[in-house]
């Protein structure tokens, strides 16, 4: 179902999405996916979106004529668009009058299926006199990973308009990792009076798409009530991410614990552990608070985070502690994310 520009707006205000300096851009790595730094996406502490619009640069085409109006009337903007690789629209390299297929694809490394998958699409057509109610692409589609997103067909609908997809119905076409997303279009022949091709600076037409999506994560973590031996007390949390998007290991994802110290006893110790991270303790004014960063982990899948408490005190004691879990994806149920009033007790 298509949805407005309203509707996306209401999604990045939910986000509390505001930024007014341009970010730093930097490349992805080959073999290490830096995510902190992924040109197309807009990352700050209060949310994340990605967007991926035609550019003659990023998608090694010829910039092509378009309205030059997007179809995601939003703010802020991501690294790139900041870098001038707006939304064009494009072609092959070379154009003539006979039949001609365009294929222009794009890698980009993405969290897996988002949350929310918004596309657009359009054939823009110039409008000098020979151009007019002529049409030259007979189709074009949007494809992510070969599974087709978004597709119009001349007589569908008309020239410079946007069509809109909400596309989330395929958003497990997202891998987590490398995606390529290819624009395909279809042009038939035109007569050399319209004189579509004729100019090297301006072919008269070009076909425009762009993709947006927003990911999100159902993370949650649950800790057993423990008996504790002595003055120790070691319990294993179960962190879990219900997806649909991956939690990448990056982008401030972490699992914590914080104690809080009651007069009769005190915290002397405070350890999390998590396989394949390093995890840091550090004290507060009234009690100490452990952070291991989460590891790459999958939807569906869960990680163990082993808890260890030393304390001093005698019975009877309540030391206070809480603890959360935060993937950094919109999260749509926050409220199983951990507790904030759980405590180590004893009564005698």
């Amino acid at each position: 179902m298509a949805r407005t520009v309203r509707w996306v707006l209401g999604a990045l205000c939910a986000l509390g999405l505001v930024l007014t300096t341009a970010p730093a851009i930097a490349a992805p790595a080959t073999e290490r996916v830096d995510w902190d730094n992924l040109p197309y996406f807009y990352s700050s502490d209060r949310g994340q979106f990605f967007y991926v619009p035609t550019n003659a640069a990023t998608f090694t085409a010829r910039p092509a004529y378009v309205t030059g109006s997007t179809g995601f009337d939003f703010d802020p903007r991501t690294p790139e668009q900041y870098d001038g690789k707006v939304l064009q629209g494009i072609w092959n390299e070379s154009c003539g009058q006979g039949k001609q297929k365009m294929t222009q694809s794009r890698t980009v490394y993405l969290p897996g299926a988002p949350g929310t998958l918004l596309v657009n699409l359009q054939v823009a057509v110039s409008d000098p006199a020979s151009h007019r109610s002529h049409n030259p692409v007979a189709w074009a589609e949007v494809r992510i990973n070969n599974v087709r997103v978004a597709r119009v067909k001349r007589g569908g609908i008309p020239v410079n308009t946007w069509l809109r997809v909400d596309a989330s119905d395929h958003a497990n076409a997202v891998k987590t990792g490398a995606n390529t997303i290819t624009v395909v279009a279809q042009k038939s022949a035109t007569k050399k009076a319209w004189r579509f091709c004729s100019s090297p600076a301006d072919i008269g037409f070009g076909v425009a798409a762009e993709v947006y999506g927003l990911p999100s994560s159902d993370v949650r973590s649950s800790l057993p009530h423990s008996t504790f031996s002595g003055n120790v007390m070691d319990v294993d949390a179960t962190i879990t991410n219900g997806g649909p998007s991956s939690v990448v290991g990056a982008l401030g994802a972490q699992f914590s614990l914080t104690t809080y110290a009651e007069t009769s006893a005190d915290v002397t110790v405070l350890t999390l552990s998590i396989a394949g991270v390093t995890c840091h303790t550090n004290s507060l004014n009234e009690g100490m608070v452990a952070i291991c960063p989460l590891p790459a982990t999958a939807a569906k899948d869960e990680v163990s985070a082993h808890v260890h408490i030393e304390y001093t005190g005698t019975c009877p004691i309540r030391i206070p502690y809480s603890y959360r879990v935060f993937g950094r994806w919109n999260d749509p149920s926050p409220a199983n994310n951990g507790e904030d009033d759980r405590a180590i007790v004893c009564l005698d």
